[in-house]
C-alpha cells in the first residue's frame, strides 16, 4: 500500500492564517434564509398509511405535515435540491411533532455540498444526539466552515449504538446562508486541514467517470495532494502525465477508471483539521 502524506507549516502561511481569524472575527457574518418551500426533495423510502409521507412535506412550509421514511430501511435519507450553489451556514431541522416518542431522529447527520450523492458531501455540525431528538424537536446543524452546496441531506447512520428506530419523520428543514462572500473569502486562501494521508487506489489509471473539480499543473505528487487538501470538496485526484493534478469529489466506491500509463488515482484516508 503506498501513501502520501501532505503537511503545510510556515511562518508565512502562520501569519496569513492569524491575519485571515482576525479578520472573519472582526466581520459580522450575517445568515439569512434560503426560500425552500417547493424546492425538490427525495428520500430513500416512503411510508404510507392511507397518506403518502413524502420527502416533500420537509419543505411545505407546513409544521404539521411531516416526511417519513419506511421501515425497514438499511440506511434512511433525505434529499433537497436547492437548484444551484449557494454559500450555507446552517441547517435547522423540526422534527415530527406529537407523534412516536422514540427518538427517531438519533444519530442523524446533516450534510451539504455540490454533489447529490450524500456520502461524497462534508457533513455540518455533529450528529443528532439521542437527547435533541425528541418530538417537535429543533436541531441546528452549523456548518463551520461555509461551503457552496446544490445538495442538503440527512442520513442515519445505524452504525450508532444509540439508534433504536432509525426513521427520518422531519416536519421542516430549514437552510441560512451567508451573504457577505463567506465562502469566496474561505477558498484557496489557506488549507482547510493541516495533513492529509491519501492511498493509491488504481495505478497506471485515470478518473473516467466525472468532470473534474479542478485542474492544475503540479510539479509533484505532494503538491497536487496540497491543491486536493486546500479545496473543500476534493475526495480524490489523479496525478501523473504532464504533471496534470485532476481534483474530484468521488470517494473510492464511485470512481471510475480508464488505462493511462504512468498516471494514478488516489483517494483520501484521513484528513487532520487544524
Amino acid at each position: 500500500m503506498s501513501t502520501v502524506r501532505c503537511s503545510f507549516v510556515s511562518n508565512l502561511l502562520l501569519k496569513m492564517l492569524m491575519m485571515i481569524s482576525i479578520i472573519l472575527h472582526s466581520a459580522h457574518c450575517e445568515l439569512a434564509a434560503v426560500y425552500v418551500t417547493g424546492k425538490t426533495a427525495v428520500q430513500s423510502t416512503n411510508f404510507t398509511d392511507n397518506v403518502h409521507y413524502t420527502a416533500d412535506y420537509a419543505v411545505d412550509g407546513n409544521l404539521y405535515s411531516s416526511s417519513h421514511t419506511h421501515l425497514p430501511d438499511p440506511h434512511p435519507w433525505w434529499r433537497l435540491d436547492l437548484g444551484t450553489p449557494h454559500c450555507l451556514g446552517r441547517i435547522t431541522v423540526i422534527t415530527r411533532q406529537g407523534c412516536c416518542d422514540q427518538y427517531r431522529f438519533t444519530a442523524a447527520l446533516a450534510r451539504a455540498g455540490l454533489s447529490p450523492n450524500y456520502a461524497e458531501n462534508r457533513p455540518c455540525g455533529s450528529p443528532a444526539t439521542r437527547t435533541e431528538s425528541t418530538t417537535g424537536a429543533t436541531v441546528d446543524f452549523p456548518c463551520d466552515t461555509p461551503r457552496m452546496a446544490r445538495y442538503v441531506t440527512l442520513d442515519i447512520d445505524l452504525a450508532s449504538p444509540d439508534v433504536t428506530l432509525p426513521i427520518l419523520q422531519l416536519a421542516e428543514v430549514m437552510v441560512d446562508e451567508y451573504t457577505s462572500g463567506e465562502c469566496t473569502k474561505n477558498s484557496n486562501l489557506a488549507p482547510k486541514f493541516e495533513s492529509a494521508t491519501f492511498e493509491v487506489l488504481h495505478k497506471n489509471s485515470l478518473v473516467a467517470n466525472a468532470s473534474p473539480l479542478a485542474t492544475e499543473v503540479a510539479r509533484s505528487l505532494a503538491l497536487c495532494a496540497g491543491y486536493c487538501m486546500e479545496h473543500g470538496q476534493c475526495f480524490s485526484f489523479d496525478y501523473g502525465s504532464g504533471k496534470q493534478c485532476h481534483l474530484h469529489n468521488l470517494n473510492a466506491t464511485y470512481i471510475g477508471i480508464t488505462p493511462s500509463e504512468g498516471s494514478s488515482v488516489y483517494v483520501v484516508l484521513k484528513f487532520q483539521s487544524k
